[in-house]
């Protein structure tokens, strides 16, 4: 969506994305794949960064970010949304990291796809866990006046319609 907002002349923070490839990458170099549900966030967050990956995620901040900038580091699930539920607010997002804090809150953001939070609404919009895939967006912080939400489909009645909330802050 913050592609498709870029393309339509909205101004948008610049950053970049690491894919929910790297997670399932990241995920299998770590022996994940048959790792219980209960253990499946811990080891998210104990599992390490392969010195590729890192190194990539480190230089996509250092060209983007080459001042040192704060980021905001924020989750993406790929499931779809349902006409009943939404995964808005329920993945975790970081605010004011810089880069040496950087790969630790992307493996929080990787993690928090397996939260109790998380798995509750899964299982509630009948979303199979083999779907469950995460991508993290790596996005300049920035000071706002405003702050909000766009919604492509009104979330209290369903209907075809944009609807935009916004707070001071």
């Amino acid at each position: 969506s913050l592609v498709e907002m870029i393309a339509a002349g909205f101004s948008v923070p610049n950053g970049f994305i690491i894919s929910s490839d790297e997670f399932v990458k990241y995920c299998d170099e770590n022996g994940l794949q048959d790792v219980s549900l209960e253990e499946m966030r811990q080891g998210i967050i104990d599992g390490k960064f392969s010195e590729e990956m890192s190194e990539s995620i480190l230089n996509l901040y250092k060209k983007e970010f080459s001042n040192n900038e704060k980021v905001a580091v924020r989750s993406s699930a790929l499931c779809e949304d349902s006409e009943e539920f939404a995964w808005s607010g329920e993945l975790e997002t970081y605010l004011f990291i810089e880069e040496s804090n950087l790969l630790e809150s992307v493996k929080k953001c990787f993690a928090s796809i397996f939260t109790e939070r998380a798995l509750l609404y899964a299982k509630r919009a009948n979303i199979s866990i083999e779907k469950m895939q995460v991508a993290v967006i790596v996005q300049k912080q920035i000071q706002s006046e405003f702050a909000g939400v766009a919604f492509s489909d009104n979330p209290l009645n369903g209907k075809n319609e944009i609807i935009i909330e916004t707070v001071a802050g």
